[in-house]
């Protein structure tokens, strides 16, 4: 204690109790003196007690060798009045107890100080606990005045500890709501279930209250706060206050209510889409908006949690299963194809899919987006069936005319022998000429003809090029990396027709050279040789029907093939320096193929 010392300086108000044991002591004393001259030897001596016992109080290890003076001093007083053993051994034995007496009060009040600085320092540290928490906290005693009241309290209300320490409810409430209610710090010292009423947003987590998106006011301002609050317990177990901490969590309750009404809107859009929106995980469906179900004719209930190739025709379902196990693992493949969907009572639906790889709680799934094109198949049919009547009747009339056109050369032939006319000879040639090309270009209708009359299906480059007839004095190297490509059945004639390009019109062409590289956009084919090349203003013009020295045809015809499957060729190489022939085959057009 502060006021235990004894050092200079101090004011007369810190002496006191020093003081005061001084003039008990010199009181007893003088007592004592009285006593023995008046021959009273047993009465006086307890009065000992009162400076010993005060001292030790209060002043500890210094009251104690007071004390032991002081017993001393009885002592000596006794020997001055008395030579008698017996009462000298009395004496003796008094001043044991009374030193026996002050080293206990000594002890016993060492402990009672010390537990009280451990208490203070206890308090001490738990007062910067709550002071240097990041949220706002208070505590309250049982009688509901504040004894806590943190730094961050102090920012959300702009009112200070010092101005609110020993304030009752009306004034906490009022710095934080604006309004004088009980907070959660009150209703926690009350028994569990009492004055919550029907608050939906308070609730018990044992002795615990939890509040959640409370509106508060502190400082004029409109928040939305957090708290929790719970009674705090003495160490006999009685509850002696509360303590409450609160979040201002407006920012969160801002975004979780515009992520409520984003969900909503998307799930709005998802569940009114008119396509089919479906998710995959192991190999299961998760998820089917409602145009899933008219697709499949089905209900939630009888196809969530079933496998999704049951509801794949049996011919399509590996296709399927192959696309999506291939997709979890990250592989290149087709984004969209079409494929058959069973329904309940058998019913067919022909569907494009588009799908996309995604996580669905946290596991790997598929997003995939469903489009019935039943209707455009049955067109598809229709079409295909006229086309393959008007490629009979066109088959028919191509050979009917060049049977025609082998007559009309026949009669050319004889009539230039039998002329002996040299301007009607060449007139017979420049017919002769004109018949040939006719001829030609009927052959090119059956060609032509035939484009887009099949699927698209997986082509391997390699193997198109190594069936290339290349003539014996062109070396040519192909580096094509184990290449499929997705296109038209007639892909074949479009390295036909590059190969007769470069024979042709290449002049110089010794060396070939096809390769494969992967690009941004997808992957680039490239056709090279070291021929003489193009020049610039003709780069494009090479692609038009009729332009050339021949028909014509054959570099119209590349770029017609390539362009139904939506693959792009351009020519990218300089005059002088050779033929450069770039093909661009877009993402999920073309796919590597697995090399043991």
């Amino acid at each position: 204690m502060k006021n235990s010392t004894l050092l200079p300086g101090i004011t007369f108000t810190d002496q006191t109790p020093l003081i005061i044991i001084i003039s008990i002591t010199a009181m007893v004393i003088a007592v004592s003196i009285f006593s023995l001259m008046q021959g009273w030897l047993t009465i006086f001596q307890n009065l000992f007690y009162f400076p010993i016992i005060i001292s030790c109080v209060l002043y500890l290890k210094r009251g104690f060798v007071f004390s032991v003076l002081l017993a001393f001093v009885y002592l000596g007083m006794m020997l001055s009045v008395s030579h008698d053993l017996a009462v000298l051994e009395g004496a003796l034995i008094r001043v044991v107890i009374f030193i026996i007496v002050a080293g206990v009060i000594t002890y016993l009040s060492s402990v009672r100080i010390h537990a009280e600085e451990a208490l203070l320092e206890s308090e001490r540290r738990l007062s910067q606990i709550i002071n240097f928490l990041p949220d706002p906290t208070f505590s309250i005693d049982v009688s509901g005045e504040v004894v806590a009241w943190n730094r961050a309290m102090e920012e959300i209300t702009g009112v200070s500890g010092n101005e609110m320490l020993g304030k009752s409810q009306d004034e906490y409430a009022l710095a934080l709501y604006g309004e004088r209610k009980p907070m959660l710090a009150d209703l926690a010292l009350t028994p569990a279930g009492e004055n919550l009423g029907d608050n939906p947003h308070i609730h018990r987590e044992g002795d615990m209250l939890v509040a959640d998106a409370i509106v508060a006011h502190p400082g004029g301002r409109d928040v939305v706060l957090w708290a929790k609050a719970s009674p705090v317990y003495d160490k006999s177990g009685q509850v002696s206050g509360a303590i409450e901490s609160i979040r201002d969590v407006t920012a969160w309750k801002k975004a979780e209510d515009a992520l409520a009404e984003s969900e909503m809107q998307y799930r709005s859009v998802i569940e009114n889409a008119s396509e089919g929106i479906l998710a995959a995980q192991d190999g299961v469906l998760k998820y089917a908006n409602p145009k899933v179900l008219e697709i499949i004719q089905s209900t939630p209930d009888k196809i969530m949690g079933k496998p999704f190739v049951s509801f794949i025709h049996p011919d399509d379902r590996a296709m399927v299963a192959d696309r999506y196990e291939r997709r979890l693992r990250g592989e290149n493949v087709p984004s969209k194809y079409d494929f058959r969907v069973l329904g309940e009572g058998g019913l067919l639906t022909w569907v494009q899919i588009s799908a996309v790889r995604t996580t669905w709680k946290g596991k790997p799934a598929t997003l995939n987006f469903l489009t019935d094109i039943t209707e455009r198949k049955q067109v598809e049919d229709a079409l295909r069936r006229a086309n393959r009547q008007l490629n009979l009747l066109g088959s028919i009339t191509r050979h009917d005319i060049l049977n025609k056109v082998m007559v009309i050369l026949g009669h050319l032939a004889i009539a230039r022998k039998k002329s002996q006319n040299p301007e009607m000879a060449e007139s017979i040639g420049k017919v002769e000429s004109a018949v040939k090309v006719i001829g030609s270009q009927i052959e090119f209708t059956r060609v032509y003809g035939d484009l887009g009359t099949h699927e698209p299906l997986w082509q391997e480059l390699d193997r198109l090029l190594f069936r290339l007839q290349v003539p014996p004095t062109i070396t040519m190297d192909v580096h094509v990396q184990n290449v499929s490509i997705y296109a038209d059945a007639m892909l074949e004639k479009v390295f036909f027709n590059l190969l007769d390009n470069s024979v042709r019109h290449g002049q110089r062409v010794t060396h070939i050279r096809v390769s494969s590289n992967r690009m941004d956009n997808g992957l680039a084919v490239i056709w090279e040789d070291n021929g003489v090349g193009i020049f610039d203003e003709d780069k494009e013009r090479i692609f038009d029907r009729g332009f050339g020295k021949n028909t014509g045809l054959g570099l119209f015809l590349v770029r017609e093939i390539l362009s139904l499957t939506g693959i792009t060729i351009k020519e990218t190489g300089s005059a002088g320096n050779g033929a450069r022939f770039e093909i661009t085959i877009s993402e999920g057009a073309y796919r590597f193929n697995n090399v043991s």
